[in-house]
């Protein structure tokens, strides 16, 4: 119950004039590299926490995608993987949920069957604990559903070559057509995992010969327990 008032409260007081909570958004100066524990401004100009309901702030760099890389290909911080000629993974100005960018996934119908993702390494270790709690969320839009199977899901590798966590191709995807939704997750890092390191995937891949176009937004990595 105290988790649920404390995101309720926060929701009120960060989300923007048209009601949007701008999640795992990093922006403001300097770089939040050198600041994991930055905040972000809210609606009336004051300085709002990026924080989770146990401790500090976004995990994730650059969770709003706002931010590119020094030759500006690709948000800073993130990497695609998008090998097969049948999609790209880009940075787009629109549509985006809350700033200036987003994350968008183009698959053609001849990327049916194939893998696409981004991923953010050196997660450490020293905020990913064994026995912990996290919650992985954000906002996510398409541009078709039906079909067939669309799958994005989340995969966290440890760098001690232990098991994957992540959750199943169960064909999740936005349930409107052109519509930002939210998506979240929640997964416990077992006891006795001892990686240094994590690295992220946000991965799609679909089973079905329509072009599918996804956007994703805002993405946050906050532990809660």
């Amino acid at each position: 119950m105290l988790r649920l008032g404390l995101l309720l409260l926060a929701g009120v007081v960060a989300c923007d004039g048209d009601g949007r909570w701008p999640g795992g958004r990093d922006i403001g100066d300097p770089p939040l590299d050198d600041f994991p524990d930055a905040s972000f401004p809210g609606p009336d100009g004051s300085w709002i926490p990026d924080s989770g309901v146990v401790e500090g702030s976004n995990i994730l760099v650059n969770g709003g995608f706002e931010r590119l890389s020094t030759n500006g290909s690709f948000a800073a911080r993130w990497q695609p993987e998008a090998s097969n000629p049948g999609g790209t993974i880009s940075i787009v100005d629109d549509p985006s949920y809350t700033g200036e960018r987003a994350l968008e996934y183009d698959i053609a119908a001849a990327g049916e069957g194939y893998e696409f993702w981004v991923t953010q390494s050196n997660l450490s270790a020293e905020r990913l604990l064994p026995g912990a709690t996290y919650e992985l969320s954000g906002f996510y839009r398409i541009n078709q559903v039906g079909g067939g199977s669309i799958n994005f899901n989340y995969i966290l590798r440890p760098d001690s070559g232990q098991p994957d966590l992540g959750n199943d191709w169960d064909n999740t995807h936005p349930s409107e057509l052109d519509t930002w939704e939210p998506f979240v997750w929640e997964f416990t890092i077992p006891s006795d995992y001892g990686a240094a390191s994590y690295t992220l995937h946000l991965h799609l891949i679909k089973f079905t010969s329509i072009r599918v176009i996804l956007q994703v937004d805002e993405v946050s990595l906050l532990r809660i327990q």
